[in-house]
């Protein structure tokens, strides 16, 4: 037998290196003899810097000191890949949810600007190429944050720079300075994101995503109000309409922002991380492929891990089974993406921060019990 493992990681519990591997040793339990080949997948979101690193030939970790989202000095890291020239910068690592803690989580107060300081020290590495993977934001700031560090300034009427956070977008009233962006002219910037959604209205950033950022009711009106403001004053200053370009909404509005950069690129993560890894030959004669991810649910299947291995394995017809921590949608919605089984790692309901440490050994468990049963029907 040939498997395949490719799981996503599971959110704030295991990266995907260690989803990988705990779903080989369970089956190894039962499969002693097979053939196990691991690729740790991501799709622009959290972890998408470990799966980079994973494949990576040519490459540093590198650590730099930037501003969290709430203005708190944080440690991010990049990957520098020198043959290449590129470097890699994952959006959360400076403006993650995973940096806060519930009870301070404000789109109102929440601010990118510590991703543009990973921009500008990326810059004294001479890269060609700047790779950013968006998602796992705990931002809704339409990128002003990312933008200020890089040198553009938010006037409001009195002519003072406005604060940073998502609440404040609605007090511009000019926008200058904007001529610093032509500095990365000569860079090409690829955008990798895990969601093709505008930035405004119903499907936009502040409406699909900022509750789970912690956004209330009353903060979605204001937000939204501010985020029209933003769009219209920046569209207006750059003469460039990008607010329903797919993406744009993407990690509270990051994507907007980085789309009025002289040369970026939106590219799914999903298909970048899957031609990167080479998955594809060992799909094709593969027995079963194996993805997993923490949550899967309708928002899955937009540019999603699962979707985007399983959709691929059903090009050559092969057998999928999903591990998750928690199915939030029918089964039978996912059996046209490929697909074909679902199982849920948590057997029992309890309290969240147990099952998220729980996670590695339940799927582990959950792998050799799919293995018991595929053996008994060999």
């Amino acid at each position: 037998m040939k498997f395949v493992i490719a799981p996503d990681s599971f959110k704030e519990s295991m990266d995907a290196v260690t989803a990988a591997n705990a779903i080989k040793s369970g089956l190894h339990e039962i499969f002693d003899d097979a053939q196990f080949c691991l690729y740790p997948m991501a799709d622009g979101g959290e972890g998408t810097l470990s799966a980079i690193y994973h494949y990576a030939k040519d490459a540093n970790i590198i650590y730099e000191n930037v501003e969290g989202p709430l203005h708190d000095v944080v440690q991010a890291k990049m990957i520098h890949m020198p043959s290449e020239h590129e470097v890699y910068i994952e959006m959360a690592e400076a403006a993650g949810v995973m940096l806060l803690d519930p009870s301070k989580r404000n789109p109102l107060l929440t601010s990118t600007y510590g991703v543009g300081q990973l921009v500008l020290k990326a810059l004294k590495l001479a890269p060609k190429r700047i790779v950013i993977a968006l998602g796992g934001s705990i931002t809704n700031d339409g990128g002003m944050g990312f933008l200020k560090a890089l040198g553009v300034r938010f006037l409001d009427q009195h002519g003072q720079e406005v604060p940073d956070g998502g609440g404040y977008l609605k007090d511009i009233t000019s926008i200058v300075d904007t001529d610093v962006l032509l500095a990365f002219k000569s860079i090409e910037f690829y955008i990798l994101t895990d969601v093709t959604n505008p930035l405004l209205g119903r499907h936009g950033a502040t409406h699909t995503f900022s509750r789970q950022k912690g956004a209330s009711t009353d903060m979605l009106v204001e937000l939204e109000k501010g985020m029209e403001n933003y769009a219209f004053l920046m569209e207006q200053t750059f003469s460039r309409i990008m607010r329903n370009e797919q993406g744009s909404g993407a990690a509270g509005g990051l994507g907007f922002a980085l789309k009025f950069l002289p040369c970026s690129f939106t590219q799914s993560g999903i298909d970048y991380i899957l031609k990167l890894s080479g998955i594809e030959k060992d799909i094709i004669d593969s027995d079963i492929v194996f993805i997993g991810e923490g949550s899967l649910d309708d928002q899955s299947l937009n540019g999603k891990v699962p979707i985007g291995v399983s959709l691929l394995a059903k090009q050559y017809g092969k057998k999928v089974i999903a591990l998750v921590g928690a199915l939030k949608c029918k089964p039978d919605v996912l059996k046209p993406y490929g697909i074909d089984e679902v199982y849920t790692i948590n057997e029992e309901i309890g309290l969240l921060q147990a099952m998220l440490k729980a996670a590695p050994q339940n799927i582990r468990l959950t792998a050799k019990k799919i293995a018991s049963r595929l053996k008994e029907n060999m």
